[in-house]
């Protein structure tokens, strides 16, 4: 089974001014740091929202809904 993920930092025991945090894990393509939004997009959500519209017959990992109003609901997925 193929691994897609990497320990990037331990895990932090509690003190008496913040609580314990466990293991740190990134995807193997971001390992040394969170990629880059691609140029002319302004944010993640612009990236996500180009994908939806170039794959949008493909299953997703989440899910919302876009009430519009009373009557009219959208759920991308």
């Amino acid at each position: 089974m193929a691994v897609y993920t990497v320990k990037v930092a331990d895990s932090i025991p509690a003190t008496e001014e913040r609580p314990s945090a466990g293991p740190v894990y990134r995807c193997i393509y971001a390992e040394n740091g969170l990629l880059e939004v691609p140029k002319g997009m302004e944010s993640p959500w612009e990236f996500f929202r180009y994908g939806l519209r170039r794959a949008s017959f493909r299953p997703c990992l989440a899910s919302f809904w876009l009430v519009f109003d009373m009557t009219t609901l959208l759920i991308i997925s």
